[in-house]
């Protein structure tokens, strides 16, 4: 048994600190433990104002997780238009430049009367 917790450890460490992953994990069982009516269960005032400072940092917490996800879904939306917009615009910019030379190649309504002419 403890030759598997070490071995858990060491892996833990070489993978690196994942906070993302931590603070979900840590929302989910405050989320269950409140919907179970476990958490927390003060039994004295003191142990109550310390719950319910508890209770608003969570509420920060979980109130900034929500904003940087809707901004980031807000952000990779932006960039997503960005993207199509740039390639209408150099879609247009291109068929503009092909009228152009084609234009510029294509010989001239005099010109080709004069060769008909000769």
């Amino acid at each position: 048994m403890q030759v598997a917790e070490e071995r858990q450890r060491a892996l833990r460490a070489a993978e690196g600190p994942r906070p993302a992953q931590a603070v979900a994990e840590c929302l989910s069982i405050l989320n269950a433990l409140e919907a179970m009516g476990r958490w927390p269960g003060p039994s004295d005032p003191i142990s109550e104002q310390g719950v319910q400072e508890v209770r608003e940092r969570w509420t920060r917490i979980q109130r900034r997780a929500r904003a940087k996800a809707l901004l980031e879904k807000a952000v990779a939306g932006a960039v997503a238009r960005f993207h199509v917009d740039i390639r209408r615009l150099a879609r247009a910019a291109l068929q503009q430049e092909l009228r152009r030379v084609r234009n510029a190649m294509a010989p001239s309504r005099v010109q080709s009367r004069r060769h008909v002419h000769r």
